[in-house]
């Protein structure tokens, strides 16, 4: 049996033991191996993060998962949530989305999932770089292979961002909002960006990835005023670090399952609901800008594509497709 799969034995079997003791004697029957050796995998899993406690006669109890991700944790976790995807794990990457494109070019099973601890040269919209250095979020980029006609995937971002949204009030009580088209926000501040990327071919996309970065238990200490004005985490809405592993899983099952609901048609008598639920827009003044085009209004719901309604002070309204959205009265 490989390391791989004894670690995440090893691991599910303490995880699922939660506050109570598994024998090393029990780890050793089930993998087939000495209770030294089953002593020696704890070893090498404690350098990498994880917290035991081991008592004689009882067994061992894991106390702390690693604060920054660790491939066989992240894949029980998401054995746990039935997620039976490929999962490419990178320790660093420049980055996820570009890998993600560059696998499906080179016939990657799809869907799958590109995780990285760090990246290098991550984008955010509009040609904007983006540096992802800190272990404690998240960064993943999801692939697939849609086959359909672009017009078609017009919502496919905004939808993803809904249940995203969804997904984190209903499992850690945040109220998360999502600011057209990409930003997921709490009390204003920036907690998430996503990036769709896709290859065309004729009028069909060929190729997709739905890239997602995620604020989750970060080093704040680093984080310049602006940066800390602008910005937040998972843990800074809670008020205390949230288990990473389990977050990604949850991220995780909720963009896969959502992309199913939608290429199915199953996502339309849903979507006006959240939207109405999460819309941190919604009558709000805001600017648009598009290039050198300012526009100023007050947001007005969506257009059935997923274009932001913008209400101008003459009454004109119009659809705005792309460009990038502030409050007014923000810089």
């Amino acid at each position: 049996m490989e390391d791989k799969s004894s670690n995440q034995i090893i691991i599910q079997a303490l995880l699922e033991a939660k506050d109570t003791y598994v024998s090393g004697e029990a780890l050793a029957n089930t993998l087939g191996l000495s209770r030294v050796a089953v002593w020696k995998r704890l070893e090498i899993l404690s350098e990498a993060g994880f917290r035991f406690e081991a008592i004689r006669n009882r067994g061992y109890r894991l106390l702390e998962e690693p604060t920054s991700l660790h491939p066989d944790l992240i894949q029980v976790y998401f054995n746990q949530e039935g997620i039976n995807k490929p999962v490419y794990f990178l320790d660093s990457i420049d980055s996820t989305n570009t890998e993600g494109m560059r696998r499906l070019g080179n016939g990657a099973v799809a869907p799958g999932l590109v995780i990285a601890r760090t990246m290098s040269a991550g984008r955010g919209r509009l040609g904007r770089s983006w540096m992802a250095m800190d272990t404690g979020n998240l960064y993943f980029s999801f692939i697939f292979r849609p086959n359909q006609p672009l017009e078609q995937l017009s919502r496919l971002s905004l939808w993803v961002g809904l249940k995203v949204c969804e997904a984190l009030r209903a499992n850690w009580d945040i109220p998360v909002q999502l600011k057209w088209p990409n930003d997921l926000l709490f009390q204003g501040k920036k907690l998430a960006g996503m990036l769709a990327e896709s290859t065309i071919d004729t009028d069909h996309v060929r190729h997709l990835v739905f890239g997602i970065g995620l604020n989750v238990n970060p080093n704040t200490d680093h984080w310049l005023t602006d940066l800390a004005n602008k910005a937040t985490s998972l843990a800074l809405a809670k008020g205390q670090a949230l288990p990473l592993h389990h977050v990604a899983a949850v991220l995780a099952k909720t963009v896969f399952e959502a992309y199913d609901t939608y290429m199915e048609g199953r996502y339309m008598a849903d979507f006006e609901t959240l939207w109405t639920r999460f819309d941190a827009l919604e009558n709000q003044p805001v600017k648009v800008r598009r290039g050198e085009t300012l526009i100023e209004g007050v947001a007005a719901g969506l257009d059935p594509t997923g274009a932001l309604k913008i209400t101008t002070a003459d009454g004109n309204k119009i659809a705005v497709h792309a460009g990038d959205v502030t409050l007014s009265g923000t810089p």
